[in-house]
């Protein structure tokens, strides 16, 4: 993939910067210095916003440098082919597509047109699920952070997006290097898949033994004590007989019950009230 151009506009100030530079840059198809004789020109906001344009989640973008203010495009070269990518907040518009696309879809699109298939593996993941990565990860291995990236851990800090996986940096160098083995990763998650199958499995098998040992059980019972329609038909309509009585007679009670409840809140706001009376009189 090679850059083209990038150009920057900020909703704000329309230009790319506080300091009023072009918002346009345009590189050659080799090697590109950005340079500057001073400091605090946007050097760092240049480099952070090409990787910016092309999904990388930033982690920490130079003060003053508002990105969901601004709009970029950037055009690149891929295998011969000119894509052009503007991206908006968490929106990608690229050229041979009509549609918007999400982080995620871009990042699809991306692969797809790099001729790559990285996949990861997920962080706390009860198995080991191999992940398609998003465009972060896909630009990591060539990315350095000046804010984050000094401090011994080169990837760790650079965007939040890579704490999603387990084994970063070395899962990434190793497919970027070319000596992973993607066969093997697939192979263990697929492994892992099948013997979370198998303890499910297991699980549903023991429940229907269980249940196959009780109706066993309840066959034999049944077996063992012969037993006449009729007989059981006349048992069962007595029985419903007398859960009828039984719950017509508990609503009587329920009845009386509350008759003689409120019966008693009357006599007890009478007493309330004949108190007050007594008092107002002084009555002993």
């Amino acid at each position: 993939m090679i850059i083209e151009r990038i150009i920057i506009l900020d909703y704000e100030n329309k230009v790319a910067n506080e300091n009023k530079v072009a918002n346009e840059f345009e590189f050659s198809k080799g090697p590109n210095i950005i340079t500057s004789d001073g400091t605090t020109v946007g050097k760092s906001s240049l480099t952070k916003s090409l990787y910016y344009a092309l999904g990388f989640e930033i982690k920490q973008f130079p003060h003053g440098w508002d990105v969901k203010t601004m709009r970029f495009r950037i055009d690149i070269l891929i295998n011969g082919l000119s894509y052009s990518i503007i991206r908006n907040n968490s929106l990608f518009y690229v050229s041979d597509n009509e549609g918007v696309l999400n982080l995620k879809e871009f990042s699809e699109w991306l692969q797809e047109k790099l001729s790559l298939n990285m996949k990861l593996k997920l962080r706390g993941a009860s198995t080991k699920e191999l992940s398609s990565v998003y465009s972060t990860e896909i630009l990591a291995p060539f990315y350095l952070d000046q804010d984050k990236s000094w401090n011994g851990y080169i990837f760790k800090n650079s965007s939040d997006s890579l704490g999603r996986y387990s084994n970063i940096p070395s899962d990434l160098l190793e497919y970027v290097l070319g000596i992973s083995n993607e066969k093997i990763l697939e192979k263990e998650n697929e492994k892992s898949i099948k013997r979370k199958l198998i303890k499910d499995n297991e699980s549903k098998i023991e429940v229907l033994n269980t249940l196959q040992e009780e109706y066993a059980d309840k066959t034999e019972m049944l077996d063992s004590a012969p037993f006449d329609i009729k007989e059981l038909e006349v048992a069962f309509r007595s029985n419903l007989n007398r859960l009828s009585n039984i719950t017509n007679e508990i609503s009587t009670r329920k009845r009386k019950l509350f008759t003689n409840k409120s019966e008693k809140d009357l006599i007890y706001q009478d007493n309330i009230e004949l108190k007050k009376v007594m008092a107002i009189h002084k009555v002993n």
